[in-house]
């Protein structure tokens, strides 16, 4: 039965001065509107939620909310602002006044990112459960047990789901598009020494990507409809707002709010929840958070990919520009997030180099279904970034890290299963019983935690080499030697232990130990492989043609 869409003027719930963004400072935990979120921004640490999707969701909304109030389009600008240590509360009341009304979530007319009520667009509602994409949807869903039609949210829970529903937005039935981004990319965010720098290092004030414009108006001034329809351009500020789904909030009384467990006033128990914009192309759109894949077939975002730790794609998210570096014979290139390029060129503003901080927020999906997410901080230490070689020696480093894992999954294969022609060969007598010691869940097992192993233990390696290197200065003419030195003899301890530390826990018999002495001959030989100098390949080949 098709449920109407209730007078809503009796409910107000202003963004702008209600409390709902959480974040922490030296008072602790707070819930703040809009405006002493950014009044008091330098005297804040962050923004805090349980949830990633809702924090960069958060953020990215307060970034486009100060590119437009500030109308930032040259970095001199974005240099003022920073200079001045704290947004300005004339700025904001200004640019508040001339928004109008469309900071209210419950407004008939513009209510605050989302659209008003129209008969022949508005189906039936739907549950706000769909709101925060996080949360398992179903009649009884087994993680909070309650049914899908007894969820109520309170107005603050919903204005932090509207906020991640441009970055993080999934394709799936009914005709839904994506994030303008497709698949949920890696976001990297620059982390300030507090909120007023964070938001501030994310905000774009240099020249646009090709083809990009910046006159767009974010989502809450826009006056175009949102429904399911095709958009062939899309400026800077839509594109951080941007609006894959029709969403109107249906309000109602009052009561405990089951997502914060709180009470609250006003209640949403439905919504109005259809397709909405969708990104003809992205030709024009290149998102300044995110760091790019180039090949022949296109321009494509670093995704969130399972087992992998962000830091092992620190060449790539924090230092590689197209002409740093190329990957499978040239093939693929590499571009770093635009916000990362504009804090390299603020060096002379700054006077010094810094530390680059980031925090990155990725989530593995398909469809509408959220499989996981990732919330984690990167350092760069200070003058790594403004070295050209930064790049181009991090990424071959950790390439070369990517051999020596694959390497370790192929000698396990043997030394649990025996999957080398040769050595099958050798131990054809053995009965199937025997040989069946690897089935396939002890051979990914063990590959899954010998992985594990070698990377975890790889990791604070890879922070004290390049702490190091930083140490040495740019003068220092032998650093990336050394730092590519001291990576090799790192790989080869490492990568040992871990293959012992799995071959220790396999059966003793005389099947075992011999899978087990192929499997050291089979990694060291590619070991040395992999750091056999180019010439050294070359003579090698000759001797063999002779």
């Amino acid at each position: 039965m098709r449920k109407r869409v209730i007078d809503v003027k009796a409910y107000s719930f202003n963004v702008l001065s209600e409390p709902w963004i959480p974040v922490t400072g030296a008072q602790g935990f707070e819930e703040l509107g809009i405006m002493e979120v950014l009044e008091r921004a330098h005297e804040l640490h962050g923004i805090l939620d349980p949830s990633p999707l809702i924090q960069f969701g958060i953020y990215r909304l307060l970034v486009a909310f100060i590119m437009d109030a500030y109308d930032l389009r040259r970095r001199d600008q974005l240099e003022d602002i920073l200079e001045k240590g704290r947004f300005d509360p004339e700025v904001l009341e200004r640019y508040v006044k001339e928004c109008g009304n469309c900071f209210d979530l419950f407004d008939d007319k513009k209510p605050f990112l989302q659209s008003p009520h129209d008969e022949l667009l508005d189906g039936d509602a739907e549950t706000i459960v769909y709101l925060l994409q996080h949360l398992p949807c179903g009649n009884i869903n087994h993680f909070h047990h309650i049914e899908t039609a007894r969820e109520t949210f309170a107005p603050w829970v919903c204005a932090r789901g509207l906020c991640a529903i441009a970055p993080f937005s999934t394709k799936g039935g009914r005709g839904y598009s994506p994030s303008i981004n497709g698949a949920p990319p890696w976001y990297v965010q620059i982390k300030g020494s507090n909120l007023f720098e964070t938001l501030t290092l994310n905000t774009i004030s240099d020249d646009l990507p090709k083809g990009m414009s910046r006159d767009g108006p974010p989502a809450w001034r826009s006056r175009d409809m949102v429904c399911k329809k095709e958009v062939n351009r899309v400026s800077l500020l839509e594109g951080l707002t941007w609006q894959p789904r029709r969403i109107r909030l249906i309000p109602g009384s009052g009561g405990a709010c089951t997502y914060s467990n709180k009470p609250s006033d006003i209640l949403v128990r439905t919504m109005i929840f259809s397709a909405g914009l969708m990104a003809r192309t992205t030709d024009s759109w290149s998102d300044p958070n995110v760091a790019y894949m180039i090949t022949d077939k296109g321009c494509n975002p670093l995704r969130l990919r399972e087992n992998r730790d962000p830091w092992r794609d620190t060449g790539v998210l924090l230092l590689l520009r197209q002409g740093d570096y190329a990957s499978q014979g040239g093939k693929v290139r590499f571009e770093r997030p635009q916000v990362i390029t504009q804090f390299w060129q603020l060096e002379e503003f700054f006077g010094h180099p810094r530390t680059l901080t980031v925090e990155v927020y990725g989530a593995q999906t398909k469809d509408m279904k959220f499989f996981s997410w990732r919330h984690e901080s990167l350092s760069l230490p200070a003058g790594l970034l403004e070295d050209l070689m930064s790049g181009l020696m991090v990424q071959k480093a950790l390439e070369q890290a990517d051999q020596v894992s694959n390497d370790l999954s192929k000698a396990l294969k043997v030394a649990v299963s025996g999957n080398d022609k040769a050595f099958k060969e050798s131990i054809r007598n053995f009965s199937k019983a025997q040989q069946k010691i690897g089935n396939d869940k002890t051979l990914k097992e063990s590959i899954r935690n010998c992985q594990r192993f070698f990377w975890d233990a790889l990791h604070p390696e890879f922070d004290r080499l390049l702490d190091e290197v930083s140490q040495r200065g740019r003068d220092d003419i032998d650093r990336w030697s050394g730092f590519l030195a001291g990576w090799q003899s790192t790989l080869k301890r490492v990568a040992g232990m871990a293959l012992e530390e799995i071959l220790d826990g396999l059966d003793a018999n005389a099947s075992s130990l011999a899978r087990q002495v192929a499997a050291r001959d089979l990694f060291w030989g590619s070991f040395m492989q992999i750091f056999t100098p180019l010439g050294s390949n070359q003579k090698k080949s000759k001797r063999k043609e002779k």
